[in-house]
């Protein structure tokens, strides 16, 4: 089991998502995620990364600032969630109100904080949709 004291200390501050959201979204690449659950660390690469403008139709906050949208108008580096065509959909506020940074995909990553048995957690997590066979996880 690993504690927070074990966490590599190169963590994100929000003056890196205080950026713009095509600098955020290709920097993000490679960046390993993690979130502890009942002591194991499950964690995954970022492999695909989505920067949205608040002028742009896909993006949520061209829709304009509401109590569910609120994150993306908050300061860069809050979170913003929601599930849409069948899965959860991990966001970061960036630079500028309404512009975010979408996380499209990662890679189940193992090292000295996640083992295999973070694996087969974010594998039992996932239910029989099998993402993770895929070597690909939604995050």
């Amino acid at each position: 089991m690993h504690s927070l004291a074990e966490l590599p200390q190169k963590n994100l501050d929000d003056t890196f998502f205080d950026r713009d959201a095509q600098l955020v979204a290709r920097e993000l690449l490679g960046t390993v995620i993690r979130h502890c659950v009942d002591g194991l660390w499950l964690s995954a690469r970022i492999i695909e990364t989505e920067a949205y403008y608040i002028d742009e139709k896909a993006s949520h906050s061209s829709l304009g600032n509401s109590p569910s949208r609120r994150a993306m108008f908050m300061p860069a580096g809050h979170l913003y969630l929601y599930y849409s065509r069948g899965g959860d959909s991990l966001n970061f506020s960036v630079q500028g109100d309404g512009n975010a940074v979408c996380i499209k995909a990662g890679y189940p990553w193992v090292d000295s904080l996640s083992c295999e048995a973070s694996i087969e957690r974010m594998r039992a997590n996932c239910g029989f949709h099998g993402h993770l066979a895929t070597h690909s996880m939604s995050i």
